[in-house]
């Protein structure tokens, strides 16, 4: 049973500091960022020391959205949703939909480890939509979020299209290819 205790406090420890570190940034990047392209632009640019890229700052931010679930999890401290929530709306502010797709399916293998589930879970789940369903309502920024998931699906089609174009030239040249000089003449079904 002690083993078990100082376990789960040294879990409790690990996934704090990457909290406490990843929410830093959270904090960092929204005084630094230039407010002027808050809703338009994607939190490019925050500070010197930002992820120059937003697919790893939004990267960061599911890191400490999942940390704070273990830490709930583990601890009992429900509370720590509500910043988990400011997280996920940094998440969202990034517009990186790799990340938000990892955070998604790495948040339901989590919460499948719960072994039970209570009505405070729920509520503190009901919690953090309320708060995100807020900051979508006051900034108006729920259309244009909707309107970049829209796009990104028409661009996944699109890419699907040249995989399939790229696979038909495979399949004509299989050993040696093209070659660089080849001109392609692809045009995508879009």
């Amino acid at each position: 049973m002690v083993n078990h205790v100082v376990k789960n406090y040294g879990i409790i420890r690990l996934h704090s500091l990457i909290f406490a570190a990843v929410f830093t940034l959270l904090i960092l990047t929204f005084i630094f960022v230039d407010k002027s392209t808050l809703l338009t632009g994607r939190l490019e640019n925050g500070f010197f020391g930002a992820p120059s890229n937003v697919i790893d700052l939004g990267g960061y931010f599911a890191i400490g959205i999942i940390s704070a679930f273990i830490i709930a999890r583990e601890s009992g401290k429900h509370w720590i949703y509500f910043p988990a929530s400011l997280l996920f709306i940094g998440l969202l502010l990034t517009q990186s939909r790799g990340p938000l797709l990892a955070l998604i399916v790495s948040s339901f293998l989590l919460f499948a480890k719960y072994k039970h589930i209570h009505l405070r879970h729920i509520l503190s789940t009901l919690g953090c939509i309320v708060v995100i369903s807020l900051f979508f309502y006051f900034t108006g920024y729920g259309s244009e979020y909707s309107q970049r998931l829209i796009d990104a699906y028409q661009q996944s089609y699109v890419r699907f299209g040249i995989w399939h174009h790229t696979l038909e030239l495979v399949e004509q040249k299989p050993c040696f290819g093209w070659g660089f000089d080849k001109t392609l003449s692809f045009r995508n079904s879009l």
